[in-house]
């Protein structure tokens, strides 16, 4: 009786090998690895015949996809048209090479514009006036000190040369492929605005007055001594040239303790009328008390204005010490009850609860 052979399947491309090697082999390969793909969207396998052909064209469409201008290889035919859509020429991509290697040389295919017109949307108007108009109004364009300005139609010109020559951004000198990129580029961004900084080219179509010779003139004339105007609000406030008010220290930090001021002026008018003499005398009492009276105007009178600011600022230092030494025994006495393990009663004899 015959043995039979051992014979190793596989089930996904429906082929027979001899060995469990060649089996193994086999699921390394690409025609396993493909035929797997298409089991799991419940297609049938393909034969090693097919795969092969398939393979070869696939391969040959795949060198086909290759762009003429960067040599670039693209994966799909709708990947290879996409990137074909980039390029418009080959003769505008050697055109714009030959421009980045020489940026002095003038474009005959992107002539300039002139300076009546818009440097963003390319809008031709009658006059340059509109033409800044124009510019300011739909595109925000703002030229500062427009009559300081050396020659308005050569800096239009100038602004021109570098939208056009120079495929450069007016604010961020950022550099595009063209002009059309460029425009749309400061359209997007938010970049239709000069940059005027000291350290910009721009700025030397700017001539301000004293600016170089008045400067040096100014600089060898002696200069006259210029009071700052100060402003006299009441009898009691001036207006400093910085805006700060200057008041008096009388009405500073005593008049806030009383708004009203109705005790205050009690206090100046019996004061005064110490020191002037013309206080009414008081009438002679028949009590027998003998403690004495707390009069603090009385103990101010014969003193300056001065003495007595300083007997208030240290009677608000006492007063302030007093208040921080009262709060620091209430707060001693509230955390000694706290550091108890259990509660005590305060009182003795039967505990409550």
């Amino acid at each position: 009786m015959a043995t039979a052979t051992p014979s190793f399947t596989c089930n996904t491309c429906s082929a027979v090998f001899e060995t469990n090697e060649v089996q193994r082999a086999h699921m390394r390969e690409p025609w396993h690895l493909y035929n797997l793909k298409r089991r799991m969207v419940s297609l049938p396998p393909v034969t090693l015949l097919l795969y092969d052909a398939q393979v070869q064209n696939d391969n040959a469409a795949s060198a086909e996809l290759i762009c003429p201008t960067c040599n670039k290889k693209c994966a799909s035919e709708k990947l290879y048209q996409r990137h074909l859509g980039k390029h418009t020429s080959p003769e505008n991509d050697s055109a714009s090479d030959s421009d980045s290697d020489n940026p002095e040389r003038s474009d005959s295919d992107t002539p300039d514009l002139l300076p009546t017109q818009c440097l963003f949307c390319n809008l031709a108007l009658p006059t340059i006036e509109e033409n800044v108009g124009h510019m300011y109004a739909k595109h925000g364009l703002f030229i500062p000190s427009p009559e300081h300005l050396t020659d308005l139609t050569t800096f239009l010109t100038y602004l021109a040369a570098l939208v056009c020559r120079y495929t450069k951004c007016l604010y961020c000198d950022v550099h595009k492929s063209s002009r059309a990129s460029i425009q749309a580029h400061m359209r997007d961004k938010g970049h239709c605005m000069i940059n005027v900084d000291p350290d910009s080219e721009l700025f030397e179509f700017w001539e301000f007055p004293g600016s170089d010779d008045d400067a040096d003139s100014d600089a060898s004339k002696p200069r006259a001594k210029q009071r700052p105007s100060i402003v006299k609000i009441s009898e009691t406030e001036l207006l400093l040239p910085s805006g700060a008010i200057l008041g008096a220290r009388a009405d500073c930090a005593h008049g806030r303790l009383h708004p009203t001021g109705v005790r205050d002026d009690a206090k100046r008018t019996r004061a005064k009328a110490i020191e002037d003499g013309t206080a009414a005398p008081k009438p002679a009492t028949t009590s027998t008390d003998r403690r004495v009276a707390v009069r603090g105007e009385q103990g101010l009178t014969g003193m300056s204005e001065q003495q007595r600011r300083a007997l208030m600022v240290v009677e608000k230092k006492m007063m302030k010490r007093e208040a921080v030494a009262r709060s620091a025994q209430r707060w001693a006495t509230e955390q000694v009850a706290n550091r108890q393990k259990f509660f005590k009663p305060d009182v003795p004899g039967r505990k409550n609860g």
